[in-house]
């Protein structure tokens, strides 16, 4: 089995739990008042192993898998030959940098690395005490280097797309990336949105449950769309 069969055969078990954990988030935001008292088992405990907007539960970890696999799609792309797939040294060197990428944030979904930064610029830079602690103002500080960095994916993703021999191949993966272009700057904003809320005393949102589930969502198409491409050119 080649590495991209193995990736091929992750495809439906990764959509089913991408589902499974975007439900249970959005269970365990608007049941988080629930009082569950009465019952032997810890509920409030058990939904949180499967919360995306927590850190270190299962959840997590799946997540910074999702995160994996897509960078390993990537390595298909940066570093895979076939003799029909022909791309300049700079998207070969783009896609290879996108690998990296994502490996690290596979990585930070895990070791929650850019909210520690976050907090760390809110403690050392900026004066308001108010924001001290929250953690989103990482987004002042990796937001513009990751929307560069999406373009760049997106726009040399986009010219090998063109190129697909198949006509369905072309449309499907044109459409996935159309889908990840909506879902993951969508991440973005809906990062600052809960910040401002929670800053403003309005307290969590849905919001935040979304935003997780785009992130997957967003991730899992630029994943298919490598899949596809590598599944044209034999990679």
């Amino acid at each position: 089995m080649t590495v991209r069969q193995l990736l091929t055969s992750l495809v439906p078990i990764l959509l089913a739990l991408i589902f499974l954990f975007s439900i249970t988030t959005a269970f365990a935001y608007y049941t988080q008042q629930a009082d569950w008292q009465q019952t032997s088992v810890n509920w409030h405990r058990v939904l949180k192993l499967f919360d995306l907007r927590h850190e270190n539960t299962l959840a997590t970890w799946f997540s910074s898998v999702v995160f994996l696999t897509a960078g390993i799609g990537f390595v298909l792309l940066g570093w895979g030959h076939a003799q029909t797939y022909i791309i300049s040294r700079f998207r070969r060197l783009s896609f290879q940098a996108i690998a990296v990428a994502l490996f690290f944030l596979s990585a930070d979904e895990v070791g929650s690395v850019h909210e520690t930064i976050g907090s760390w610029f809110e403690r050392k830079v900026i004066i308001w005490e108010g924001v001290h602690g929250m953690g989103f103002s990482w987004l002042l500080i990796f937001a513009p280097f990751a929307l560069f960095a999406f373009g760049i994916c997106i726009w040399q993703l986009s010219a090998v797309i063109k190129s697909l021999p198949e006509y369905q191949a072309r449309w499907n993966a044109t459409a996935l990336l159309i889908l990840a272009c909506f879902l993951l700057p969508s991440v973005l904003g809906l990062e600052a949105l809960q910040g401002y809320w929670i800053l403003t005393k309005q307290g969590e949102t849905f919001s935040t449950s979304l935003e997780e589930a785009f992130e997957l969502l967003g991730i899992y198409s630029l994943f298919i769309t490598t899949l596809i491409i590598a599944r044209q050119y034999k990679l």
